[in-house]
């Protein structure tokens, strides 16, 4: 299969070619609603009751029936009878009649009778127990009714749901204490190469801290993922083919950093031969251009994908070609955030290949701007300094000073 390298592909066909030949199985578990942060719902989960239970004031102020209150104004407030106090956590004692009202706080039941309820501000205590109403209500105003929220029989969360912490809420309100969710696919991280240390190591010369692993486990884990570091791997043929073999059999997926440029030490192309059938090797995009994808064969429920050495280019090339593949089985549907905003300063490019541009967002007199931030792929800091990335396409020749540009975030503006 050495006829693969470097016959480069666009970054579509990378991604085609990943998403028609990884098709790893669906599993489902049932896990506690604690865990459920960030997993994907695998079952739609139906209300059995309402939610609230009863209607419930939304406001702190006086449990009233709104006819009671109209006409009411500054000049001629109505006058209303206190009858006690909503006790919280438990129902009214009593109910309200004609002009009667009782003391109500959020979140407390409404008393029978009562169908609004005035806002603390909007009334006042008189001398005699009486309450002075300045502002009608008109019924239902500042009450959540009885199965307002949810109600039985109602899908509360939909199968395919991204549980977030709105999520959590919901089906904890229902008294759903476990749910069944997608497995999460599990990531094999290995780096290779003699020049690499673990970051609790003193390098030696000629030898560099493992930042790779890191920065991959990150971002398998914002994809919702679940990671696994193996040992780095030197440039040594035994070493590598053990760890790789450990590495397919446990994940269904597997990211190898390093050893993807040519070279003789490099040994990426070499085993995956062994293992599996490459895909492709070398894409059309700056940085990234020699990563390279594969299936272990005879199944199609594995990838292994090498990613370059360089940082950046692992970074890019993961956002770009891996995390789409991994949302697509993870069944999420966030959409990318991006902004649009005035390009600086020119930047040029080669046509033929899909830049992606590392840029830092400026606001000034209420406008965006686009700052191109330069850096060789090497260089991490470019990454943490960066909001996120501009696409200069394919067939492009840079982009001029002043153009509008969409920019893809990964850091908060």
């Amino acid at each position: 299969m050495r006829e693969l390298m470097f016959e480069v592909i666009t970054i579509e066909e990378a991604r085609q070619k990943i998403m028609e030949n990884w098709r790893p199985e669906d599993k489902v578990e049932k896990i506690n609603i604690t865990d459920a942060w960030n997993r994907i719902m695998a079952e739609d989960l139906v209300a059995k009751e309402n939610v609230p239970g009863f209607d419930r004031a939304t406001m702190d102020g006086y449990a009233v029936n709104a006819e009671d209150t109209f006409g009411a104004s500054e000049s001629l407030p109505a006058y209303l009878s206190l009858v006690g106090e909503v006790p919280m956590g438990s129902a009214p004692e009593m109910n309200i009649g004609l002009d009667e009202t009782m003391a109500a706080a959020t979140g407390s039941k409404l008393p029978e009778g009562a169908d609004a309820v005035v806002m603390l501000e909007r009334a006042e205590a008189m001398a005699d127990g009486t309450i002075a109403v300045y502002r009608p209500v008109a019924p239902g105003e500042n009450v959540m009714k009885r199965g307002e929220d949810v109600t039985p029989g109602q899908v509360a969360i939909p199968r395919g749901t991204l549980v977030r912490a709105q999520e959590l809420g919901i089906i904890s309100s229902l008294g759903i204490v476990s749910a069944q969710v997608y497995c999460s696919d599990k990531v094999g991280i290995i780096s290779t190469g003699n020049e690499l240390v673990t970051p609790w190591q003193e390098p030696g010369p000629g030898q560099i801290r493992d930042s790779n692993s890191y920065t991959l486990f990150g971002l398998v884990k914002e994809a919702g993922a679940i990671p696994k570091l193996y040992d780095l791997v030197p440039d040594e043929e035994d070493a590598f083919r053990n760890t790789f073999e450990k590495a397919i059999e446990e994940n269904s997926l597997v990211l190898v950093s390093g050893g993807s440029s040519v070279g003789t030490r490099d040994l990426t192309l070499k085993i995956l031969e062994e293992f599996g059938e490459v895909l492709f090797h070398g894409v059309a995009i700056k940085p990234g251009k020699p990563t390279l994808a594969a299936t272990v064969k005879g199944q199609d429920d594995t990838l292994i994908v090498g990613l370059p050495g360089h940082p950046v280019s692992a970074f890019v090339a993961f956002q770009e070609m891996v995390k789409p593949a991994l949302k697509r089985h993870l069944k999420t549907k966030v959409p990318k955030a991006a902004v649009w905003g005035e390009l600086q300063k020119n930047v040029p490019s080669q046509a033929g290949r899909e830049e992606h541009v590392r840029v830092r967002l400026v606001e000034e007199q209420g406008k965006v701007f686009v700052e191109p931030i330069l850096g060789k792929s090497g260089m991490l800091s470019t990454l943490s300094r960066a909001h996120g990335i501009m696409v200069i396409p394919l067939e492009a020749q840079g982009l001029a000073a002043g153009t509008r540009v969409p920019v893809t975030l990964f850091k908060e503006l």
